[in-house]
């Protein structure tokens, strides 16, 4: 029984037993017997509600006793089962809206909308821990393995894990730009995020355009009041970009008025394109090029590469995906 239940269950006793005495003999004609019984039928109510707190207290001090914790919300329910479980392990579930519109979000047309929260399950040693906050869950969970409990991975880390893995073995020393690009394929946008990150680590200042309506370039470098737009093409190794797409990040850079322009590719430059470039001020980095940058700047790794618990452990911030942003910023952040 959650604090909640057992307080309203108390108020609604003491309400109860407040109108049988306004009962006795001069509100309403109730006998004797009636009242007594009533009062009985309270005490048994009483007794069980106090009963069945006890034993939810109980059991967050028996968990919280053997897992180190100095606190626990009680957003958790906690129950000691007989058996112990085959495995640590735990399932989480999002709150959605009772009506929603196609993103998700609230159909404020519906005065009488709701959250629907489902209920979160951890399963640890002797315990079963319930919470319909899924964040709640995920920060107990950091909290138990940081204190040395195993707990398996759960459905999202799983995918998470075999994103890192597949991430690990594209960028493996051992690596081509065919096994870059075939990283990529599914999402190429992360491809321009890559590259952001490449130049931060030579010293720029990068921002990332939005995926729509980016002007024509798709990251924008800044280093000593210097200013430069740059566009990231991820295509196969095969491919040759050719001068009308050069000529695009020009005309992109008549309204941007950057000091340099850029473009970087995972594949290589029809000769019309080079020349352009260089009568253009723009200046290309292909494939091989990339290649070299990114093991200079240690984006490659040793093929031994091990996946840290810390880099696949869930955070708040990856149920993003999963929850509704007016949800999410409401009560994930």
């Amino acid at each position: 029984m959650s604090r909640k239940v057992y307080c309203s269950s108390v108020l609604f006793l003491l309400l109860f037993n407040f109108l049988i005495y306004k009962a006795n003999g001069t509100i309403f004609l109730v006998n004797t017997h009636d009242i007594q019984t009533f009062k009985l039928l309270s005490i048994i109510i009483f007794a069980t509600c106090t009963f069945a707190f006890a034993i939810t207290v109980y059991h967050r001090h028996l968990f919280k006793k053997k897992y180190g914790l100095r606190s626990l919300s009680w957003d958790f329910r906690i129950t000691l089962c007989k058996q112990s479980a085959l495995q640590n392990t735990y399932t989480l579930d999002y709150p959605y809206w009772a009506f929603s519109k196609k993103d998700g979000t609230a159909d404020l047309r519906h005065k009488n909308n709701s959250i629907c929260w489902k209920n979160c399950f951890l399963y640890i040693d002797n315990f079963l821990v319930i919470s319909n906050r899924p964040y709640q869950i995920i920060r107990l969970v950091e909290t138990l393995r940081n204190q040395g409990a195993y707990i398996t991975p759960c459905q999202e880390e799983s995918q998470k894990i075999d994103a890192l893995t597949k991430q690990y073995n594209a960028f493996s020393t051992n690596s081509s730009l065919r096994d870059i690009v075939d990283f990529y394929s599914d999402n190429p946008t992360r491809f321009e995020s890559l590259c952001a990150d490449l130049f931060q680590k030579m010293g720029y200042s990068a921002q990332v355009t939005p995926p729509t309506n980016d002007g024509g370039y798709d990251i924008v470098l800044t280093k000593d009041s210097s200013k430069t737009i740059v566009e990231c093409k991820c295509y196969s190794v095969g491919h040759h970009i050719g001068r009308p797409t050069i000529q695009k990040l020009v005309g992109a850079n008549s309204i941007a008025h950057a000091d340099h322009m850029l473009f970087v590719t995972t594949s290589n430059y029809s000769s019309g394109a080079i020349e352009y470039a260089a009568s253009s001020g723009v200046s290309l980095i292909n494939s091989s090029e990339l290649l070299k940058l990114l093991s200079t700047y240690g984006f490659l790794h040793k093929n031994d590469v091990t996946i840290a618990p810390s880099e696949w452990q869930l955070t708040v911030s990856d149920l993003k995906p999963y929850v509704p942003t007016d949800i999410y910023s409401r009560f994930f952040l």
